[in-house]
């Protein structure tokens, strides 16, 4: 009797003990479910601030480069009216300017032998030319 009672107390222990054993496994387990989802969430969060940050920096060597562009052609039209200042100084014209030979309203095509009329803004023939053309002139 005392042997069963011994046996039966050692099962009695053993099963106690696996089920103690069974039930830190199942915490851990739960415990590492948690902290993989963390790390998961936290890897997500990483790559899009990796990410963002490459955006970041895209954007500004691309807004570099538009402003370097704008420097630079700003530069040249420094030039450019510089150098047509001194022209104008020395007497010469304004350097790459075209004259236009044609009284015709521009983007306007007129036939040669044919008369220009003068319109005002509201499409009414004008009655008072510029002060250059007498009325109307053949070309």
């Amino acid at each position: 009797k005392e042997c069963r009672e011994a046996v039966h107390s050692l099962q009695s222990e053993m099963s106690d003990k696996d089920t103690s054993y069974c039930d830190v496994v199942r915490n851990e387990r739960a415990q590492r479910k948690v902290l993989e989802a963390d790390l998961e969430e936290t890897r997500l969060a990483m790559d899009e601030a990796v990410r963002s940050a490459s955006d970041r920096e895209r954007e500004a060597a691309r807004l570099r480069d538009k402003v370097t562009r704008q420097e630079n052609y700003i530069a040249r039209l420094q030039e450019s009216a510089k150098q047509n200042r001194r022209a104008t100084a020395l007497g010469g014209g304004r350097v790459g300017h075209r004259a236009r030979t044609s009284l015709a309203p521009a983007g306007k095509h007129v036939v040669p032998g044919t008369k220009v009329a003068h319109y005002g803004a509201d499409g009414e023939e004008n009655d008072r030319p510029n002060q250059y053309v007498a009325e109307e002139e053949e070309i």
